[in-house]
């Protein structure tokens, strides 16, 4: 009678069919996918919120025009091209086919992920593949119709290339270093960041080389950055540009624990950062202190810590000056990350094993919004108020990237105006200057004029955000119009005040209220006579 496996020979078999078994790769890497795929797909319909509509209306346009829009936007080009001949081959700007695309480059990032670790040894590979697969935020971007999932997907490249390139000196993927680089740069911002710290890898392994060695890894290192500086130098005006005069008015200046919320930001919660790092930590610990001191697996590691570590200190230091940070931006670490905790986590055998299942099984259990409105209500309010709306209605949101949104879900109305000015598209934002329009925006100046030229019968769309964090200056000052403009709307007697429409639910981010108001004949409206009033009115609707 055959017997069951002593429960200690269990390891050693699964390992050797790990670092062994010829079919385990292709059969690993299709569970995998399976399996991320079913974890990614549960939002793929849902409404899109603000930073969507702003990509999808730019990539709308001929790409002729995208050069200009993107230059007022603030970022680089790549995904904008791509998704606009995405959405012309299958015909549609819906949120299912634009999401199609953020998906396949998430699920991309999988095997790409395989690659890139595998020269580690296959133990390694496991662990970062399993991570990739199925992380949070990737989990997050691979159903929103952004950049940052094909970000993640250059950042695997990057390092996966510059690790074979210049530590295991395998020299034909220098070129793939010199595209990935300039592809993740076109990307987003962050991949100058990511340049940065791939430049000084470079540079600490020329120093730690010897001998002839070591002018070979000058000559590649100076060759493959200085292509793919020459690659992106046609951008580089363009960027310029954005730095001095768009920005992220919304940011605030970075500060110590940024970088810790980051980390939670990416592993959905600081147990699970706890988790990891501890993990990781004290198998990496070990393995290091006892490799050779100048052997692959240290300039493996002094690599991965300079391409994760590096990349994200370097935006963390220029967020100190000007407001320019974002979690979301960490998309282009996911690589290198993945790889070094993975070298960690691979030498600790069964605590590894242990925390990385346990995580896995928790991401996948964590509960998920159901709902299409979790990201954004402004689809569900524009559906709610169509009708209401009657002929030539007028919109007036006091956050003005939220026209971009109701533009997209209200493409029977025309007339579309903000706190900063009527913009030329309403898809597209023009961050130039935009907070100092803003800041110096007045109910006299902006909303008046509207309100006394709108004709008998028209309809008044105030459209407020709620549950705005007034941190930064720019959106401080949103959040004093959204609470003193409608104030003096409800105090106008030629205005007849219909109701307020919000429908969302508990999941929804990026909430809108839509207060309605009809022109009248002057003294036939709501007249409402003190703020107090005013706002007891407004928030008892």
């Amino acid at each position: 009678m055959a017997r069951w496996p002593k429960l200690e020979a269990l390891p050693g078999r699964a390992l050797e069919v790990i670092d062994n078994a010829p079919w385990f790769p292709v059969a690993f890497l299709v569970v995998v996918l399976l399996a991320s795929t079913a974890l990614r797909l549960y939002g793929i319909n849902f409404y899109y919120w603000i930073d969507e509509t702003i990509t999808v209306a730019i990539s709308s346009h001929p790409l002729s025009e995208m050069h200009q829009l993107l230059k007022e936007d603030g970022a680089p080009p790549l995904f904008y091209f791509l998704l606009h001949f995405w959405m012309q081959i299958f015909g549609s700007t819906s949120e299912v086919t634009t999401h199609a695309l953020s998906l396949t480059f998430a699920q991309l990032c999988i095997p790409a992920t395989w690659w890139a670790a595998r020269p580690q040894g296959r133990r390694v590979a496991v662990f970062a593949t399993v991570l990739v697969a199925v992380i949070p935020f990737l989990n997050g971007y691979s159903e929103e119709t952004r950049q940052y999932s094909l970000m993640a997907l250059m950042s695997v490249l990057v390092v996966g290339s510059t690790l074979r390139a210049f530590v295991h000196r395998q020299r034909r993927y220098l070129p793939l270093v010199t595209l990935s680089l300039a592809a993740a740069m076109y990307t987003h911002n962050w991949g100058g960041y990511m340049a940065v710290a791939t430049t000084a890898a470079v540079a600490l392994l020329i120093w730690k080389a010897q001998g002839a060695e070591r002018k070979k890894l000058l000559i590649d290192g100076l060759v493959t950055l200085v292509i793919a500086a020459l690659l992106y130098l046609p951008w580089l005006p363009t960027t310029l540009y954005q730095a001095k005069n768009t920005g992220a008015p919304w940011a605030e200046h970075t500060v110590l624990w940024t970088l810790t919320g980051g980390m939670y930001n990416i592993t959905d919660g600081r147990d699970a950062a706890a988790c990891l790092f501890l993990a990781f930590g004290s198998g990496l610990l070990v393995a290091y202190r006892n490799a050779p001191r100048n052997g692959i697996f240290r300039r493996e590691i002094w690599v991965l810590a300079l391409l994760a570590w590096g990349t994200l200190l370097l935006a963390w230091l220029v967020g100190k000056v000007t407001p320019s940070w974002s979690d979301r931006y960490e998309a282009a670490i996911i690589g290198p990350l993945a790889l070094f905790v993975s070298a960690g986590l691979a030498r600790t055998r069964w605590m590894g094993i242990f925390v990385v299942v346990m995580i896995s099984c928790w991401w996948f259990s964590v509960e998920k919004p159901g709902v299409r409105t979790s990201k954004s209500n402004v689809a569900t309010v524009a559906a709610q108020t169509h009708k209401l709306m009657g002929a030539d209605p007028i919109v007036f949101s006091t956050q003005p990237e939220q026209v971009a949104t109701l533009a997209h879900y209200m493409p029977w109305v025309h007339n579309f105006y903000s706190m900063a000015d009527r913009p030329q598209y309403p898809g597209v934002v023009n961050w130039v200057g935009l907070a100092k329009k803003v800041k110096n925006a007045t109910y006299a100046k902006n909303l008046a004029p509207i309100a006394n030229n709108m004709k008998v019968g028209q309809t008044l769309s105030f459209v407020v955000p709620y549950g705005l964090l007034p941190t930064a200056p720019y959106l401080k000052s949103i959040d004093k119009a959204s609470n003193n403009w409608g104030d003096l709307l409800l105090r106008n007697s030629t205005f007849q005040f219909m109701g307020v429409y919000h429908r969302g639910n508990k999941y929804s981010s990026n909430i809108i209220y839509d207060y309605m108001f009809k022109k009248v004949k002057p003294g036939a409206g709501t007249l409402v006579k003190s703020a107090q009033q005013a706002q007891q009115t407004m928030d008892g609707l």
